[in-house]
């Protein structure tokens, strides 16, 4: 379940972990909230549709360096852009990014988790 996050200033951030609770469903499943374009992104690479993904990915790929880690390292983990998705992650440990717990859940994250690099970066957030 995914959906997109809601305007500053209200109560609850991640409206799809919510949307999941709320339904019933077991707290094992899942949710995440993410801005528009990485959602476009998502869906784009699950189709298979390169040009989109490369196109969407130069789109956002500025200010999720800089604003979103986990989103960046999420949107690197698709493209399998290994050295970025760990220089996001690395981002997201220093500046103890809340959305990192994310990276243990997310399956877009499973070919990377028995890497050292991403155990290590799993030891540093303490996850």
């Amino acid at each position: 379940i995914y959906g997109c996050a809601n305007q500053a200033g209200e109560d609850n951030r991640n409206v799809a972990r919510m949307a999941a609770l709320l339904a019933g469903l077991p707290v094992e499943v899942p949710g995440m909230t993410m801005i528009l374009k990485a959602q476009e992104l998502w869906v784009a690479a699950k189709r298979g549709d390169r040009a989109a993904v490369a196109r969407l990915d130069a789109e956002i790929g500025t200010t999720l360096a800089t604003d979103a880690p986990f989103v960046d390292a999420f949107v690197a983990a698709i493209v399998g852009d290994r050295k970025r998705m760990y220089a996001a992650l690395a981002r997201g440990v220093a500046a103890h990014d809340p959305w990192l717990p994310m990276t243990l859940t997310v399956f877009e994250f499973d070919p990377y988790r028995a890497e050292p690099e991403f155990v290590a970066f799993a030891r540093a957030f303490a996850l």
